[in-house]
């Protein structure tokens, strides 16, 4: 998820919730809309608090 989020945006600084719809989070991991978000949201606080996601 974190990957998804950096790759929309294009630089870790301009990730925003925004970067990806929920809609493509829920096709891509095949999970609903709640889980979804949930998990966009976690993966921008770890961006935020300095993780960067490896191959």
């Amino acid at each position: 998820m974190a990957r998804m989020l950096l790759e929309a945006a294009g630089v870790a600084e301009g990730v925003t919730l925004e970067s990806v719809p929920l809609a493509e989070i829920q096709a891509a991991l095949g999970v609903g809309r709640t889980t979804a978000s949930e998990l966009r949201a976690a993966a921008l606080t770890l961006l935020q608090n300095g993780h960067r996601p490896t191959a």
